[in-house]
């Protein structure tokens, strides 16, 4: 039987992606302080990458040279939100 090793394919250091990069700007211009917190769809910025923003702030491995951790956290909001939605109606004419 042949002995053979796996590598690791993950990253010694963290970098971010274009998508977190866009996302970052939108966070420091719309949302900075928990005074300011938004929703996901009130930035315009997918769960997604929202998720993936706060994994990285909590990564322990470090930063690629150059690139600034970001402290990304999320809270739970209690709002209002008001839906119109088209149905039928009926009616005899």
């Amino acid at each position: 039987m042949e002995n053979t090793t796996k590598k690791s394919t993950a990253a010694t250091e963290l970098t971010y992606t274009e998508k977190e990069l866009a996302a970052i700007a939108i966070l420091k211009e719309k949302a900075v302080g928990a005074e300011n917190a938004k929703t996901y769809t009130e930035l315009g910025i997918s769960t997604g990458t929202l998720t993936s923003l706060i994994k990285k702030a909590n990564d322990p491995r470090p930063m690629a040279e150059g690139v600034e951790r970001v402290n990304v956290t999320n809270m739970d909001v209690e709002k209002e939100v008001v839906v119109t939605k088209t149905l039928k109606a009926y009616y005899i004419d």
